[in-house]
C-alpha cells in the first residue's frame, strides 16, 4: 500500500476539520488522516449554540459518536468543543500535529508524499492559507469570471429570479479581496461583543426582564450565558450590541488581539453597556469577575471562496467552513432579540441563522460523504467535486441573498426600538424611579452581593409591581413568547422541509 493513496490531510484542527476528520475514520477505518494546526493551544472563547438535529451523519451508525453529539448540544464553548472533538478523533487513530501551519505543498510533504494524498481539505477558517496560498488565485478584475462559477451551476427555473437578482447585487457590492482570495461584501451590520466571566453558575436575564431593560438601551442587545465551569467556579458569557455605524468608528480600535475595557468605552454605547450590566448585578446579584471583561468590535460582511474546489494538482484540493464561507467570526454567535417591536426579523432571518448555526459541520459531513464514495466506489475525484462546488453554491445563494435584506431590517428595527421606548404609553417598562436610576449609573465590577441587593430583592418581593414583575404580567408575557416561539419552530420546520426537497431536485 506504500505506493497507493491512503492519506487525507486535513488542515486546520478546529470544529470543523475535527468534525470531519472523525466522519472520514468511523466510515473508512483503514485510511490514514492527518490534520495539521498552526496553533499549539486553543484561543477560542465563543459560546456556540449547536443544534443536534442539525448535525445530520446518515452514513455514519457508532453509539459513540451519537453520544459526542448530545455532548455538544446546546450552548457550548469553543475550547470544549474542540476539545471533545479532538478526544474523540485521537480514539479513531487520526494523527494531529500542532505548531505546523500550511503556507504551500512543500510544508504537506515534509508529513506525507505526494503520491500518497488522497485530497488535501482546507479547514483553517476564514483568513486560509490553503485558499490564499495553494489554491488558484483570483484578482479583481477576475470578478464576473469567480461569480460565474459560484452562481451559474445552480440556477434552478423555480428561483432564477431570486438569483439573477441576488447575482447583480453581488457584482454591485462585493469585491475579491486578493489577500485572502475571496469574494466579500460590504460591511452590512455593526457589533460590539462583550465577553465576561461570572462567578459561580451563572444564569441569563429572563425574557420580561431582558424586554424591559432593552428599553433602557440605545443599540438592541442580546446575551449568550455558557456552561457553568465548576473546577474554575465561573461561566463564561457574551453580550452582543448591534451599534450604527457612527457608533462603529468609535470601537473599531477593539479586536481580538487588542480587546477593550469597560473604561475605555464613550457616549451612547457606554450608556447601553452600563445598563445592560447593572441589570445583570441587580437583578441577579451575579458577581463579574473583574478585568474579565473583553470587548471586540465585529463588522459583519459575508464572504465566501472564489472556488471551493481545486483540481489542477494530482490531488483535489477542497474548502469546508469557515474557509468556504461565512461571516467574519464563527457565525455561531445566534441572537434571540426578544423585544416585540421587531419580532418579524426574528421569523425572516434569526431562523435562517440557527441553520446556519451548524452549516459549517454539514460542509465538513458532505466533504466527508463525497471522500468515502471516491474511496470506497473508486469514482473520479473530479466527477464528485463538481458535485460538491454545486452543494456549496447553493449554500452562499442563500447567505449573500438574504444579507441585504438583513441589514435593511437591523435598521428598521433599531429605528423601531427608539420609537417604542419614546413613547409614553408604554406599561411593560420598569415603574420604580430609583432603580431605573441605579441601572444607568456608571457600571461597577467590583459589585458584590451585599445588603444592598439583598434590601433591591426584599423591595422586589414586597412590591413586585413597582419593579415591573408582577406574576400576572409575567405570565402574560411568557405566553405571547411562547406562542411566538411556536410560529417560528413552525417556520423553522417549513424552511427545512423546503431545503429537503431543494436538495433531493439537486440530486
Amino acid at each position: 500500500m506504500e505506493n497507493k493513496k491512503d492519506t487525507v490531510v486535513i488542515v486546520g484542527a478546529g470544529p470543523v476539520g475535527l468534525w470531519t476528520s472523525c466522519q472520514l475514520m468511523l466510515s473508512n477505518p483503514q485510511l490514514k488522516v492527518l490534520v495539521l494546526e498552526k496553533r499549539t493551544d486553543y484561543v477560542r472563547e465563543h459560546i456556540l449554540k449547536l443544534k443536534i438535529k442539525y448535525m445530520k451523519t446518515p452514513r455514519i451508525n457508532n453509539q459513540a459518536f451519537e453520544n459526542l453529539k448530545k455532548k455538544i448540544d446546546g450552548k457550548t464553548p469553543t475550547k470544549l468543543l474542540e476539545t471533545e472533538l479532538q478526544n474523540f478523533a485521537l480514539s479513531l487513530n487520526v494523527k494531529i500535529i500542532k505548531g505546523e501551519g500550511v503556507n504551500s505543498l512543500q510544508d504537506v510533504y515534509k508529513h506525507v508524499p505526494e503520491n500518497q494524498i488522497i485530497a488535501l481539505l482546507g479547514c483553517d477558517g476564514r483568513r486560509s492559507t490553503v485558499r490564499s496560498q495553494i489554491m488558484k488565485k483570483y484578482k479583481n478584475g477576475d470578478k464576473l469570471a469567480a461569480f460565474s462559477k459560484i452562481w451559474l451551476p445552480i440556477m434552478y427555473p423555480l428561483n432564477l429570479i431570486n438569483r439573477v437578482w441576488a447575482f447583480d447585487l453581488l457584482k454591485k457590492k462585493a469585491k475579491i479581496d486578493e489577500e485572502y482570495n475571496m469574494i466579500e461584501e460590504e460591511v452590512f451590520l455593526h457589533q460590539l461583543m462583550l465577553k465576561y466571566s461570572i462567578q459561580g453558575q451563572g444564569k441569563p436575564l429572563s425574557k420580561i426582564q431582558q424586554y424591559k431593560t432593552l428599553k433602557l438601551l440605545q443599540y438592541p442587545a442580546t446575551e449568550i450565558v455558557g456552561k457553568y465551569t465548576q473546577e474554575l467556579d465561573k461561566t463564561e458569557a457574551t453580550c452582543i450590541f448591534i451599534v450604527d455605524k457612527e457608533t462603529a468608528q468609535t470601537v473599531k480600535k477593539f479586536t481580538p488581539q487588542n480587546p477593550g475595557k469597560f473604561n475605555q468605552l464613550e457616549g451612547k454605547v457606554k450608556e447601553s453597556v452600563n445598563v445592560w450590566m447593572n441589570a445583570k448585578q441587580e437583578l441577579l446579584g451575579q458577581q463579574i469577575l473583574a478585568g474579565s471583561e473583553r470587548l471586540v468590535y465585529v463588522p459583519i460582511s459575508v464572504y465566501c471562496a472564489c472556488d471551493f474546489i481545486d483540481l489542477q494538482y494530482s490531488f483535489p484540493i477542497g474548502l469546508a467552513g469557515d474557509a468556504a464561507y461565512g461571516v467574519p467570526y464563527f457565525k455561531q454567535n445566534t441572537f434571540s432579540l426578544i423585544f416585540l417591536t421587531i419580532i418579524f426579523l426574528r421569523a425572516f432571518y434569526f431562523n435562517n441563522i440557527k441553520r446556519a448555526l451548524n452549516t459549517s459541520l454539514e460542509c465538513g459531513t458532505k466533504m466527508a460523504e463525497i471522500l468515502t464514495e471516491i474511496i470506497q466506489k473508486n469514482k473520479k475525484p473530479q466527477d464528485k467535486f463538481k458535485d460538491y462546488q454545486n452543494y456549496m453554491s447553493d449554500k452562499v445563494y442563500t447567505l449573500f441573498s438574504s444579507s441585504s435584506m438583513v441589514s435593511h431590517n437591523f435598521k428598521m428595527g433599531i429605528f423601531a426600538l427608539k420609537v417604542n421606548n419614546s413613547v409614553p404609553w408604554q406599561f411593560i417598562k420598569w415603574q420604580n424611579g430609583d432603580f431605573k436610576k441605579k441601572l444607568l449609573e456608571n457600571f461597577d465590577p467590583h459589585h458584590e452581593e451585599n445588603e444592598e441587593y439583598k434590601n433591591i430583592q426584599s423591595k422586589q418581593e414586597a412590591n413586585p409591581e413597582d419593579y415591573g414583575v408582577s406574576l400576572d404580567e409575567i405570565q402574560k408575557e411568557e405566553k405571547l413568547v411562547q406562542q411566538q416561539q411556536q410560529l417560528i419552530e413552525q417556520q423553522q420546520q417549513q424552511l427545512q422541509k423546503e431545503y429537503e426537497q431543494e436538495q433531493q431536485y439537486q440530486q
